[in-house]
Protein backbone atom coordinates (compact mmCIF):
# COMPACT_ATOMS: atom_id res chain seq x y z
CA UNK A 1 0.00 0.00 0.00
CA UNK A 2 3.39 2.49 0.89
CA UNK A 3 4.43 1.83 -2.71
CA UNK A 4 0.90 1.93 -4.39
CA UNK A 5 0.41 5.29 -2.85
CA UNK A 6 3.60 6.54 -3.73
CA UNK A 7 3.00 5.64 -7.09
CA UNK A 8 0.08 7.86 -7.75
CA UNK A 9 0.28 11.59 -9.19
CA UNK A 10 -1.25 12.90 -6.10
CA UNK A 11 0.33 11.34 -3.14
CA UNK A 12 -1.73 11.45 0.11
CA UNK A 13 1.22 12.23 2.87
CA UNK A 14 -1.14 11.28 5.21
CA UNK A 15 -1.99 7.62 4.39
CA UNK A 16 1.57 7.03 3.74
CA UNK A 17 2.31 8.65 7.33
CA UNK A 18 -0.48 6.36 8.76
CA UNK A 19 1.18 3.19 6.62
CA UNK A 20 4.90 3.51 7.79
CA UNK A 21 3.47 4.13 11.58
CA UNK A 22 2.05 0.47 11.07
CA UNK A 23 4.50 -1.03 9.12
CA UNK A 24 6.71 -0.22 12.29
CA UNK A 25 4.36 -1.43 14.83
CA UNK A 26 3.83 -4.79 12.45
CA UNK A 27 7.87 -4.97 11.81
CA UNK A 28 8.44 -5.28 15.74
CA UNK A 29 6.06 -8.82 16.10
CA UNK A 30 6.58 -10.22 12.78
CA UNK A 31 7.25 -13.86 12.37
CA UNK A 32 9.34 -15.90 10.01
CA UNK A 33 6.77 -15.90 7.31
CA UNK A 34 5.64 -12.39 7.74
CA UNK A 35 9.80 -11.72 7.77
CA UNK A 36 10.13 -13.65 4.30
CA UNK A 37 7.23 -12.53 2.30
CA UNK A 38 8.12 -8.39 3.45
CA UNK A 39 11.72 -9.32 1.52
CA UNK A 40 10.44 -11.09 -0.89
CA UNK A 41 8.50 -8.14 -1.87
CA UNK A 42 11.13 -5.80 -1.41
CA UNK A 43 13.63 -7.49 -3.37
CA UNK A 44 10.95 -7.96 -6.85
CA UNK A 45 10.75 -3.89 -6.24
CA UNK A 46 14.55 -3.79 -6.20
CA UNK A 47 15.05 -2.75 -2.74
CA UNK A 48 18.06 -5.17 -2.03
CA UNK A 49 19.34 -3.80 1.10
CA UNK A 50 15.85 -3.30 2.62
CA UNK A 51 15.59 -7.07 1.39
CA UNK A 52 18.51 -7.98 3.04
CA UNK A 53 17.68 -6.89 6.31
CA UNK A 54 14.03 -8.83 6.59
CA UNK A 55 15.16 -11.67 5.46
CA UNK A 56 18.48 -12.47 7.47
CA UNK A 57 16.15 -11.18 10.31
CA UNK A 58 13.98 -14.47 9.33
CA UNK A 59 17.49 -16.91 8.93
CA UNK A 60 18.09 -15.77 12.63
CA UNK A 61 14.70 -16.78 13.51
CA UNK A 62 14.98 -19.89 11.72
CA UNK A 63 18.36 -20.38 13.44
CA UNK A 64 17.28 -19.93 17.12
CA UNK A 65 14.06 -22.61 16.44
CA UNK A 66 16.49 -25.16 14.88
CA UNK A 67 18.36 -25.35 18.23
CA UNK A 68 15.20 -24.95 20.29
CA UNK A 69 13.06 -27.25 18.51
CA UNK A 70 15.30 -29.67 16.97
CA UNK A 71 13.70 -28.83 13.48
CA UNK A 72 13.69 -26.55 10.32
CA UNK A 73 10.60 -24.79 9.82
CA UNK A 74 9.12 -24.86 6.84
CA UNK A 75 10.54 -21.42 5.34
CA UNK A 76 14.19 -22.35 6.41
CA UNK A 77 14.89 -23.48 2.77
CA UNK A 78 12.94 -20.60 0.99
CA UNK A 79 15.09 -17.98 3.32
CA UNK A 80 18.28 -18.97 2.32
CA UNK A 81 17.26 -19.25 -1.63
CA UNK A 82 16.02 -15.53 -1.20
CA UNK A 83 19.17 -14.07 0.57
CA UNK A 84 21.24 -15.95 -2.45
CA UNK A 85 19.32 -14.40 -5.00
CA UNK A 86 19.38 -10.75 -3.16
CA UNK A 87 23.10 -11.03 -2.83
CA UNK A 88 23.43 -12.63 -6.46
CA UNK A 89 21.43 -9.85 -8.20
CA UNK A 90 22.42 -6.70 -5.89
CA UNK A 91 25.10 -5.25 -8.26
CA UNK A 92 27.75 -5.85 -6.27
CA UNK A 93 30.42 -8.74 -6.98
CA UNK A 94 31.32 -9.07 -3.66
CA UNK A 95 28.18 -10.07 -2.12
CA UNK A 96 27.46 -12.01 -5.81
CA UNK A 97 30.46 -14.05 -5.14
CA UNK A 98 29.06 -15.21 -1.70
CA UNK A 99 25.53 -15.98 -3.02
CA UNK A 100 26.02 -19.72 -4.22
CA UNK A 101 26.62 -20.93 -0.33
CA UNK A 102 23.08 -19.76 0.28
CA UNK A 103 21.47 -21.85 -2.57
CA UNK A 104 24.04 -25.25 -1.44
CA UNK A 105 22.78 -24.47 2.41
CA UNK A 106 19.37 -24.89 0.46
CA UNK A 107 20.52 -27.58 -1.65
CA UNK A 108 22.12 -29.48 1.11
CA UNK A 109 21.22 -32.72 2.66
CA UNK A 110 18.07 -33.63 3.21
CA UNK A 111 16.99 -30.19 2.41
CA UNK A 112 17.59 -31.08 -1.12
CA UNK A 113 14.37 -32.63 -1.63
CA UNK A 114 10.94 -30.45 -1.25
CA UNK A 115 7.96 -31.86 0.82
CA UNK A 116 6.39 -33.11 -2.31
CA UNK A 117 9.34 -34.94 -3.22
CA UNK A 118 10.78 -32.42 -5.51
CA UNK A 119 14.05 -30.44 -5.77
CA UNK A 120 13.99 -27.11 -4.82
CA UNK A 121 13.70 -25.28 -8.37
CA UNK A 122 14.35 -21.65 -6.91
CA UNK A 123 17.87 -22.60 -5.50
CA UNK A 124 18.56 -24.96 -8.90
CA UNK A 125 17.61 -21.62 -10.65
CA UNK A 126 19.87 -19.41 -8.45
CA UNK A 127 22.66 -21.79 -8.48
CA UNK A 128 22.75 -21.93 -12.09
CA UNK A 129 22.54 -18.22 -12.67
CA UNK A 130 25.32 -17.91 -10.46
CA UNK A 131 27.38 -20.47 -12.77
CA UNK A 132 25.77 -18.32 -15.95
CA UNK A 133 27.25 -15.11 -14.04
CA UNK A 134 30.70 -16.77 -14.31
CA UNK A 135 30.15 -17.96 -17.94
CA UNK A 136 30.27 -20.98 -16.33
CA UNK A 137 27.23 -22.67 -18.71
CA UNK A 138 28.11 -26.22 -18.82
CA UNK A 139 27.51 -26.63 -14.73
CA UNK A 140 24.48 -24.25 -14.93
CA UNK A 141 22.65 -26.49 -17.72
CA UNK A 142 23.60 -29.52 -15.58
CA UNK A 143 21.87 -27.76 -12.80
CA UNK A 144 18.56 -26.47 -15.16
CA UNK A 145 18.37 -30.25 -16.49
CA UNK A 146 18.06 -31.43 -12.95
CA UNK A 147 14.94 -28.93 -12.59
CA UNK A 148 13.79 -30.06 -15.69
CA UNK A 149 13.98 -33.60 -14.31
CA UNK A 150 12.50 -33.10 -10.74
CA UNK A 151 9.50 -30.68 -12.52
CA UNK A 152 9.06 -32.38 -16.39
CA UNK A 153 6.70 -29.62 -17.83
CA UNK A 154 7.69 -26.82 -15.88
CA UNK A 155 8.21 -23.72 -18.73
CA UNK A 156 10.76 -21.79 -16.71
CA UNK A 157 12.97 -24.67 -17.02
CA UNK A 158 12.93 -25.45 -20.84
CA UNK A 159 13.24 -21.61 -21.41
CA UNK A 160 16.73 -21.00 -18.92
CA UNK A 161 17.70 -24.48 -20.84
CA UNK A 162 17.76 -22.97 -24.49
CA UNK A 163 19.54 -19.34 -23.17
CA UNK A 164 22.39 -21.35 -21.66
CA UNK A 165 22.32 -24.11 -24.28
CA UNK A 166 22.38 -21.36 -27.07
CA UNK A 167 25.11 -19.67 -25.07
CA UNK A 168 26.83 -23.08 -25.58
CA UNK A 169 26.47 -22.60 -29.50
CA UNK A 170 24.38 -26.16 -29.60
CA UNK A 171 21.91 -24.36 -32.35
CA UNK A 172 20.42 -28.24 -32.67
CA UNK A 173 19.63 -29.01 -28.90
CA UNK A 174 18.38 -25.35 -28.55
CA UNK A 175 15.65 -25.93 -31.45
CA UNK A 176 15.34 -29.41 -29.63
CA UNK A 177 14.31 -27.72 -26.43
CA UNK A 178 12.54 -24.74 -28.41
CA UNK A 179 10.37 -27.85 -29.69
CA UNK A 180 9.53 -29.10 -26.20
CA UNK A 181 8.70 -26.42 -24.71
CA UNK A 182 6.19 -25.82 -27.64
CA UNK A 183 4.57 -29.36 -27.57
CA UNK A 184 4.12 -27.94 -23.58
CA UNK A 185 2.88 -24.33 -24.40
CA UNK A 186 2.24 -23.93 -28.13
CA UNK A 187 2.02 -19.63 -26.92
CA UNK A 188 5.39 -19.79 -25.48
CA UNK A 189 7.29 -16.88 -26.37
CA UNK A 190 10.89 -17.53 -26.09
CA UNK A 191 10.05 -20.94 -27.68
CA UNK A 192 8.92 -18.79 -31.14
CA UNK A 193 11.68 -16.48 -30.13
CA UNK A 194 14.77 -19.29 -30.51
CA UNK A 195 12.95 -20.77 -33.56
CA UNK A 196 13.06 -17.42 -35.52
CA UNK A 197 16.76 -16.84 -34.19
CA UNK A 198 17.76 -19.67 -35.90
CA UNK A 199 15.86 -18.97 -39.15
CA UNK A 200 17.86 -16.07 -39.47
CA UNK A 201 21.56 -16.88 -38.09
CA UNK A 202 21.59 -20.39 -38.97
CA UNK A 203 19.54 -20.81 -42.01
CA UNK A 204 19.28 -17.53 -43.46
CA UNK A 205 15.61 -17.76 -44.50
CA UNK A 206 14.36 -14.15 -43.90
CA UNK A 207 10.91 -14.68 -45.67
CA UNK A 208 10.47 -17.76 -43.72
CA UNK A 209 11.30 -15.68 -39.99
CA UNK A 210 9.23 -12.83 -41.17
CA UNK A 211 6.47 -14.57 -41.74
CA UNK A 212 6.97 -16.80 -38.09
CA UNK A 213 7.56 -13.28 -36.79
CA UNK A 214 3.66 -12.64 -37.90
CA UNK A 215 3.03 -15.70 -35.91
CA UNK A 216 4.64 -14.21 -33.17
CA UNK A 217 2.83 -10.99 -33.13
CA UNK A 218 -0.39 -13.03 -33.45
CA UNK A 219 0.61 -15.04 -29.81
CA UNK A 220 1.71 -11.43 -28.18
CA UNK A 221 -1.62 -10.28 -28.96
CA UNK A 222 -3.40 -13.13 -27.02
CA UNK A 223 -0.98 -13.16 -24.44
CA UNK A 224 1.11 -10.09 -23.83
CA UNK A 225 -0.56 -7.33 -25.63
CA UNK A 226 0.57 -4.43 -22.45
CA UNK A 227 3.95 -5.74 -22.16
CA UNK A 228 5.94 -2.45 -24.57
CA UNK A 229 9.03 -3.94 -22.79
CA UNK A 230 8.56 -7.71 -24.74
CA UNK A 231 7.53 -5.47 -28.08
CA UNK A 232 10.59 -3.38 -27.92
CA UNK A 233 13.16 -6.22 -26.87
CA UNK A 234 11.98 -8.71 -29.55
CA UNK A 235 11.95 -5.61 -32.09
CA UNK A 236 15.69 -5.05 -30.81
CA UNK A 237 16.80 -8.61 -31.30
CA UNK A 238 15.91 -9.63 -34.88
CA UNK A 239 16.57 -6.50 -36.54
CA UNK A 240 19.78 -6.58 -35.86
CA UNK A 241 20.16 -10.29 -37.19
CA UNK A 242 17.64 -8.72 -40.45
CA UNK A 243 20.63 -8.81 -43.19
CA UNK A 244 18.69 -5.66 -44.21
CA UNK A 245 15.79 -7.81 -45.30
CA UNK A 246 12.95 -5.53 -46.12
CA UNK A 247 10.05 -8.10 -44.77
CA UNK A 248 12.00 -8.74 -41.26
CA UNK A 249 12.67 -4.76 -41.07
CA UNK A 250 9.39 -4.04 -41.65
CA UNK A 251 8.06 -6.39 -38.81
CA UNK A 252 10.28 -5.39 -36.22
CA UNK A 253 9.51 -2.09 -36.97
CA UNK A 254 5.63 -2.73 -36.28
CA UNK A 255 7.25 -3.90 -33.22
CA UNK A 256 8.45 -0.96 -32.32
CA UNK A 257 5.59 1.01 -33.19
CA UNK A 258 3.68 -1.12 -30.81
CA UNK A 259 5.88 -0.75 -27.85
CA UNK A 260 5.94 3.23 -28.11
CA UNK A 261 2.53 3.12 -28.47
CA UNK A 262 2.00 1.17 -25.63
CA UNK A 263 4.50 3.08 -23.48
CA UNK A 264 3.25 6.37 -23.98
Amino acid sequence: LQMAHKKALNIDREAVGELDAKLKEERKHAGEKGLYFAGLFLFHIGKYDKAREYVDRMIKINQESKERYGSEPFYGKEGYVLKGWIELLCGREAYAKKSVKFFDEALGGAANFRHDGTKDVDALFGKAKYFEMRRNFSGALELINQAVVSIPNFLPAFIEKMKIQLALLDWEQTIETAVRALNIDSSCLQAIRYDILHMLCREGSYSEAAMKIGDLLEHMDRTEPKNAFLFCDFAKVFCRLAGRDKQVLQQCYYMAERAVSLNE
